[in-house]
């Protein structure tokens, strides 16, 4: 498969290393989107054997994937294999979602963690509740774990979506807009590592952010009962032409 994997990271300096050596045991390319960070996260990426690029200020998660997508198709991958920096996923766990893409080479296939785990924090739990109901009432999908950062995209199929999230609501969206495209999505159990409280670290806000994710959710159920306020799917021409320019239908 062309398929290389592609790390949204921040304040990751800690962490990302080692998620960049366990995925370069399954990929030969290795993308970490420094999103803004000032604590080392692109050197130590560099390090353990990652192309790195970086975001001058911090953008979002949601501008950080669009940027890795975007250089996925700029060299030649198919499809890109998402993970977090900061160790929850294990990257082992990349051949599962590769051999359900195989079988289906245009679905977005999402890895739904195990949360039953003692130190999984309830929020997360919630949060993963609450995103999994938004995306059942906006695009009728029943997927496991909306939230989950471990996927598999197939790149110019995604690009063309007309994705706009900018932050966390990013993978949400994608979900959604896939089905209204009539684009298949598919869930793998994958497993999840989460720190004991003392020493969790994590860049998402549950009420700020479940309250952001809401608010747009309810606005893209508007747009699923009036379709002509959908961006329309166009996917990017497959093979990319020379000098391909990926900034098309991701705006």
């Amino acid at each position: 498969m062309q398929f290389c994997v592609v790390i949204p990271a921040y304040q990751a300096a800690s962490t990302v290393g080692a998620v960049v050596r366990g995925a370069l045991r399954h990929a030969g390319d290795v993308f970490v989107v420094n999103d803004g960070s000032v604590d080392g996260t692109g050197d130590a990426a560099r390090q353990a054997g990652a192309e790195v690029v970086d975001h001058p200020v911090n953008l979002g998660k949601g501008q950080a994937l669009r940027t890795g997508l975007r250089h996925a198709y700029r060299r030649g991958f198919r499809h890109a294999v998402t993970l977090d920096a900061d160790g929850q996923h294990d990257p082992d766990d990349i051949p599962v979602l590769l051999e359900a893409v195989q079988r289906e080479p245009t679905s977005l296939v999402v890895g739904t963690r195990d949360m039953s785990g003692r130190d999984v924090p309830g929020v997360s739990r919630f949060g993963r509740w609450l995103t999994n109901l938004w995306v059942r009432i906006d695009s009728g999908i029943d997927v496991g774990d909306a939230q989950s950062g471990f996927r598999c995209y197939p790149v110019p199929e995604t690009l063309g979506l007309g994705l706009q999230g900018g932050r966390f609501e990013f993978e949400m969206e994608a979900i959604v807009r896939f089905g209204w495209a009539a684009l298949p999505v598919r869930s793998v159990p994958i497993s999840v590592h989460y720190e004991p409280a003392e020493r969790r670290t994590t860049h998402f806000r549950p009420l700020l952010d479940n309250t952001r994710i809401s608010l747009i959710f309810a606005y893209m159920l508007l747009l699923r009962f009036v379709p002509p306020l959908r961006n329309r799917y166009v996917p990017l021409p497959w093979p990319p032409p020379a000098g391909a320019d990926a900034e098309a239908g991701v705006d």
